[in-house]
């Protein structure tokens, strides 16, 4: 129809196309009904013989249908062939046209395939010369992007740099490992004119490594100006003032009102907001963002170190950084302390000038350090402040690269790689606090040693206190070296052989380097002393200065108890620990040490030995001093209200110490030279280990005068008179100054003991038990701090009234202690009294033997005088009685002198044996100086009646009865004298013929 060139109307068109609908239709009609038919394979056989089949199961009765439908059938197309027939004549018009057309499109596919099967044949045989030009064109496909890529190598370093400006050193990193990944994939690193660029971006990345290293020390150590005034508001913060200690009423202020769980919480703060966001940051694997140092380093720190760490961990260098980290610590923490003093020393000028414009104080004066009305406290309390608020945050600091590596290492299972030690962070910043304090609390000049402390000359012969405070000085001794590297000692061959190959060595690198002659093995290989230079303290240094930096102390360990991770937490790392340990093993002995040497100073027994011999005061110096220093002493430790174990043990030391000082005084003049120059054994030494005699002594000063006890006495004095005679010389005396300073350490003694019992403050059991009680409820900080507790301490001179002083004690052990030195202390005034009472006992016993062996008994004419010896015996008792009563008081003086005009009386008659001449005016010049010597006794004696020599004297005058009357009286029992004495005056009586 196409190719028709009939035109038809609209008519015509749709008549054609009515038809062909009807035709349409018809055949859907045979289509529904009669589908067998339509069928391309159908039989017309088997549509026929069931129309012709007039059974039930036949389709004879639809035969008429059949016939109908094929008579439709036929009219259809009729109808179709009739509308269509004009049509049907073009198409076969146009048939030879069309065949002509399907004859030239054949010859056209023909020729095609003529030229396809030429081309086929051509590619086939020239394959080669086509890979020749792929290869080419890929050739030069990888140069054009290698020379793009070149040329973006060419422009890394710019951006390096402007990356490194901004301290954006993951960007860095990024842009390293990028180059670094281009040139390897393109071999670039082979190509000559590139090795400048390699050996750029290999320096850049070592470079990078450095960089962040110091970022991070810069970060970690506060470095920067920023961190700087972050440090500066954090301990004004905590000071509580804008101004920092600028006044002294701000400085009282803080020590009432500071709490040191707040202070060391709000440090705490920030790091415990930034773990808890980055903990659920982590669990999300939220990416870091990039930090910039010029926004974040200033505002999130934290963040700022975690991304540092992240990029190291990039480089593959975090095990090294960790490391590196942990060995320089020590450095950065020491260089932080002294970078904080010169802080200090340019915010303080005014201060530290008028500070150490001050003198020390002469050996004089007592130094109980700085007071509150010193500039030098504010001085001290703002560096101690500034330091350990440092120390915090870098401790925090350290904390957060702590977590951050150990979460990295561990979500790339490198954990095994883990160098970062918290703990040896933390041990650096325990030396460095310690040796800090230290050298501020270790004045030089405090010389004490210990040595007297295990020198047995030094101490008590009875030392059962020794056993009960042996602590505190055991601590003094715990810090022995074990090993020193300077003292290993190498075969001197080895060393000289060594020292010849670096000798050599050092010539070739060095030319017309010379070296001395001096061998090397004469010196050490190692250095000697690796310790840091210390710097000049701020402040005198003084034990005392502890009150000053003691809170900002416990609230450095409060915070670093708060920073430490959970899972390294125990005993041996515990802050507090560290805290107790500081306390117990360094400050504890100082503060002993430096008690002590005040004490030597104040209370040197030998100034008492070398001035207060001659001296009329009733007590020693040293008495006084320590006085005003014990109680000072129990002031500053605030003894009234409560007795703290430590600063009680030390209170009871120096009460110790200072009786066995006049213990030594004690045994250097009566029982230690127990022999006399002639090596004779001393009387008093005896009769001073004689317990019968003491005993007796003893109960004599005790109760009202007993002749008996006083018979018994002379009894045991006087045992061997004859032996006595013969050793007594004047070696066997002490010497006046000692006997001066016997009775004025006597004096002491008792003095002493009245101020110590009035202190006495005893506190039982039950109040014990309530304040533990209560001390339970506190804060671990708090009681530390309460335990510690240093005041200021007066001058007690300003005041006298020792009865507002007291020494608390708890009832058991400390208050057995403290009740034990009194003991000792009145043992040690006992003994002293004997010694004084036995000694008089002695020089009268010299004095009556020079007397008698010495003087003329047999003068010729009535006018007689005393004599000398009796003189000079006279003079000493008075000399001592009036010694004895300014030192001691009439109480003690009669204590050692009662009982002594019946010693007097017995020693009398016993002379007499050393008279080899008598006649009856030497009977009556002995009974003169007799009565001399009674005369001087009852005007001295408080009970004058009871000097009473009528028994010596009775007995020379035997000498006037008689040989016969004597006999006479004895057989007749009216002798009061014994055989000996009988036998005595008997030879006197014929000691003239």
């Amino acid at each position: 129809r196409t190719l028709s060139t009939s035109q038809y109307s609209d008519l015509e068109k749709n008549k054609m196309q009515q038809s062909l609908a009807n035709l349409q239709l018809v055949y859907n009609e045979v289509e529904r009904d009669w589908s067998a038919a339509t069928q391309e394979d159908s039989n017309p056989l088997e549509l026929a013989l069931p129309l012709l089949d007039t059974t039930s199961v036949g389709l004879a009765s639809k035969y008429p249908l059949f016939t109908s439908l094929y008579a439709k059938i036929g009219l259809s197309l009729q109808n179709a062939v009739d509308e269509h027939f004009q049509a049907f004549n073009s198409s076969v018009g146009s048939y030879s046209t069309v065949l002509e057309y399907i004859n030239d499109s054949q010859e056209t596919v023909k020729a095609i395939k003529e030229n396809l099967k030429q081309s086929t044949a051509e590619i086939t045989d020239k394959k080669d010369y086509l890979n020749d030009l792929n290869l080419n064109s890929q050739k030069y496909a990888n140069m054009i992007e290698i020379l793009d890529v070149i040329e973006i190598l060419k422009n890394i370093p710019e951006q390096l740099e402007n990356y490194f400006v901004e301290k954006n050193f993951s960007k860095v990193e990024n842009l390293l490992s990028y180059a670094e990944q281009q040139a390897n994939s393109y071999n670039l690193w082979n190509i000559e004119a590139l090795a400048g660029i390699k050996s750029y971006l290999e320096s850049q990345r070592i470079s990078l490594f450095d960089t962040i290293m110091e970022e991070l020390y810069a970060t970690i150590y506060l470095k920067s100006a920023s961190y700087s005034s972050s440090s500066s508001s954090n301990n004004q913060f905590l000071l509580s003032t804008n101004n920092g200690f600028s006044t002294l009423e701000q400085y009282i202020h803080n020590i009432i009102n500071i709490d040191i769980s707040e202070r060391s919480s709000n440090i705490h703060s920030n790091l415990e907001i930034f773990l808890k966001e980055w903990e659920k940051s982590s669990k999300l694997n939220h990416l870091s963002p990039s930090y910039s140092y010029k926004k974040d380093q200033q505002m999130d720190p934290y963040n700022y170190i975690k991304s540092l760490l992240e990029t190291l961990a990039k480089l593959d260098k975090l095990p090294k950084a960790l490391e590196t980290l942990t060995q320089r610590n020590p450095f950065e923490l020491h260089k932080l302390v002294n970078h904080s003093a010169e802080e200090i020393r340019l915010k303080h000028p005014k201060n530290l000038k008028e500070t150490a414009s001050f003198n020390k104080l002469d050996f004089n004066q007592v130094d109980f350090g700085l007071g509150i009305g010193d500039l030098g406290v504010i001085v001290l309390q703002d560096y101690f402040w500034n330091v350990f608020t440092k120390f915090l945050l870098v401790l925090q600091s350290h904390r957060v690269v702590y977590e951050i590596s150990k979460h990295i290492l561990t979500s790339n299972s490198t954990a095994s790689l883990l160098n970062y030690d918290f703990i040896d962070i933390w041990k650096n910043m325990e030396n460095e606090s310690r040796s800090l304090i230290y050298s501020y609390i270790t004045d030089d000049s405090v010389v004490f040693s210990n040595s007297h402390l295990k020198n047995p000359s030094h101490s008590a012969s009875k030392q059962p206190f020794q056993n009960n405070l042996n602590l505190l000085t055991e601590r003094k001794n715990n810090n022995t070296t074990l090993f020193h590297l300077n003292d290993s000692k190498l075969n001197d061959s080895i060393i000289i052989k060594e020292s010849e190959e670096l000798k050599s060595v050092l010539q070739e690198i060095f030319p017309g380097f010379v070296m001395s002659n001096e061998k090397i093995q004469d010196k050490p290989l190692y250095l000697e002393d690796e310790s840091y230079s210390l710097q000049e303290t701020l402040v005198p240094s003084n034990v005392f200065n502890m009150r000053v930096i003691l809170e900002s102390f416990l609230v450095f360990i409060q915070g670093a108890k708060n920073t430490f991770p959970l899972e390294l937490k125990n005993e041996s790392n515990d802050p507090i620990e560290f805290f107790k340990e500081f306390m117990l093993k360094t400050f504890l002995p100082q503060l002993d040490d430096s008690f002590e040497y005040i004490n030597m100073n104040q209370n040197d027994l030998d100034n008492d030995i070398k001035f207060n011999g001659i001296s009329n005061s009733k007590i020693f110096k040293s008495a006084d001093d320590f006085y005003h220093l014990f109680t000072r002493i129990c002031r500053i430790l605030n003894t009234n209200l409560e007795y703290r174990n430590e600063y009680g043990q030390i209170i009871l030391l120096i009460l110790n110490k200072f009786l066995n000082k006049y213990q030594r005084l004690y045994d250097e003049l009566i029982t230690k030279e127990e022999f006399t120059t002639d090596k004779k054994i001393k009387m008093t030494t005896q009769w001073m280990k004689f317990p019968q005699l003491s005993h007796i002594s003893l109960q004599i000063l005790k109760n009202d005068v007993d002749k008996s006890m006083i018979a018994a006495e002379i009894d045991i004095l006087l045992d061997k008179p004859n032996l006595i005679f013969e050793n007594i010389s004047k070696s066997q005396l002490l010497p006046k100054k000692s006997f001066n300073l016997l009775s004025q350490m006597l004096g002491s003694i008792s003095w002493i003991l009245m101020w110590l019992l009035k202190i006495r403050k005893v506190i039982s059991k039950e109040e014990i038990e309530k304040k533990r009680n209560e001390k339970n409820n506190e804060d671990d900080l708090v009681e530390l701090r309460n335990k510690w507790l240093i005041l200021e301490g007066g001058d007690t001179r300003i005041s006298e009234k020792y009865e507002e002083l007291y020494l608390t004690l708890e009832e058991g052990e400390s208050a057995g202690l403290f009740d034990k030195i009194i003991e000792d202390f009145k043992i040690l005034s006992r003994n002293t009294l004997l010694g004084l009472r036995y000694d008089m006992r002695l020089r009268t016993m010299y004095q009556l033997n020079l007397a008698f062996r010495n003087d003329y008994w047999t003068p010729e004419s009535d006018m007689i005088e005393v004599v000398k010896d009796i003189e000079l015996l006279n003079e000493i008792i008075v000399d001592y009685n009036n010694k004895l009563i300014n030192v001691l008081g009439c109480k003690d003086r009669d204590g050692i002198l009662v009982g002594l005009p019946d010693f007097i009386d017995r020693l009398a008659i016993l002379n007499g044996s050393i008279i080899s001449k008598i006649n009856l005016n030497g009977i009556k010049k002995l009974n003169l100086n007799i009565m001399a010597i009674q005369q001087v006794l009852r005007n001295i004696l408080h009970k004058a009646e009871d000097v009473d020599f009528s028994y010596s004297i009775g007995y020379y005058s035997l000498f006037r009865k008689g040989q016969n009357n004597l006999i006479q009286e004895i057989k007749e029992n009216k002798n009061l004298f014994n055989i000996n004495e009988n036998k005595v005056m008997i030879r006197l009586m014929y000691s003239e013929e």
